[in-house]
Formats: C-alpha cells, structure tokens, sequence
C-alpha cells in the first residue's frame, strides 16, 4: 500500500531579496536550520545586468551540513549554472501599468518566445522576471503572468533570464544554504541581479 504524505506546516523565507552582484564576486544566502523540516524547496530567479557575454555563467550552489554549527561540513547537493548567451537590453517605449500583459516595444531584436526576461525597475525591489508567450516583431511582446508593479520608460529589460527549482529532502542535514557563485570557473563574470526564495515543509 502506497504511503501518502500530506502537508501539515510550511513557512516561506525570502532568503534573499532581489539583488545586485557585481562580477567576479560570490554571494552567500542566509542558512537555514532544517532539522526540524522534511524537506526544503528552492526557487532562484537569475538576471544579467550587462550586455557582455559571460564565458563561464554563474553557479547557484545548494549546499548541507550535517552539524548545527561551523563550517568544516558544508556539501554541495545540487546545483546550476546559467548560459553563456550575451542579453540584450531595452528601454520599455512607455508606461506599463500594473496587470499589464502586452508590452509595447518598437525594437524587439533579441528577444524570443519561450524566454525568461527581467524587467529592471529603477527600484530594484519592483522588479520583476516574467516568462515571454507572444512576440509580434517590432511592436510589442507578450508576456504570461501580468506585471505587479508599474514600470515607466525609463525600466532596463534584460532577455536571457533564467529561473531554476529545486526540491530538497531534508533527511540528515541540519542546516542547508545557497551559494551565487558570480566567478565561476574563473571566467568573464558579468554583473547580475538574483533572487532566492524557499519554502520549508514539514509531513505528517
């Protein structure tokens, strides 16, 4: 007989809100102490802040420690490396409200259907990273969810953002973190903007 799980608690924590990292530098999110959860979900959303291609990408790295305190344990678990596509960056053409879907964009050259882009707000905390769904050339992209906040003209939007999950069993560890690593490989690092948030999840 198969053993169903259900869901008895969970708590979100914004490890790290939206943030610039500069090039050729790592960025560590805050740990968390798991020994009390089943099971840890990651949601890390990636931007360029730059036009230079990368030659390396950048490694998001989830790491565990099976002690509740030091670091002479920490174990990489699972990780991602972004691509080495150069982005292209626009201005909007306009004002684009709040729930809006169809982004008015007179120079569409670089972006693609099926992409993640990042809409840079002047401030940081209202940007967003939307998923493009339509592209008519020269006029306008589409965009899946709507926006949350207002962006005038003035907002950056980068094309080759990228998002990324992943689900962790707890198991043995104590305390699990995140790592951006912005100089991997020893590569061309560009300036990035990231996001991680997580959800902790206990069963019964």
């Amino acid at each position: 007989m198969a053993i169903t799980k259900t869901q008895e608690a969970s708590t979100t924590n914004p490890l790290l809100a939206i943030t610039a990292i500069a090039a050729n530098t790592q960025q560590l999110y805050a740990e968390q102490d798991v020994s009390s959860w089943d099971a840890m979900l990651f949601c890390i959303f990636h931007a360029p802040d730059s036009v230079t291609t990368p030659t390396k990408g950048t490694a998001y790295i989830i790491e565990g420690s099976i002690e509740t305190s030091g670091n002479s344990s920490w174990t990489p678990v699972t990780s991602f490396v972004t691509g080495l596509t150069a982005s292209t960056k626009f201005d909007l053409d306009g004002t684009e409200a709040v729930g809006q879907t169809v982004i008015e964009e007179s120079a569409t050259t670089g972006i693609t259907v099926s992409e993640w882009v990042f809409f840079k707000d002047a401030v940081l905390a209202n940007s967003e990273w939307r998923y493009v769904v339509a592209l008519s050339a020269n006029t306008s992209f589409t965009i899946g969810d709507a926006l949350t906040n207002e962006h005038l003209n003035t907002t950056d939007v980068y094309t080759k953002a990228e998002v990324f999950r992943a689900a962790i069993d707890c198991g043995n560890w104590k305390r699990i973190r995140a790592r951006c690593d912005n100089n991997y490989g020893a590569g061309t690092s560009i300036a990035i903007n990231a996001r991680v948030l997580a959800e902790l999840v206990k069963y019964r």
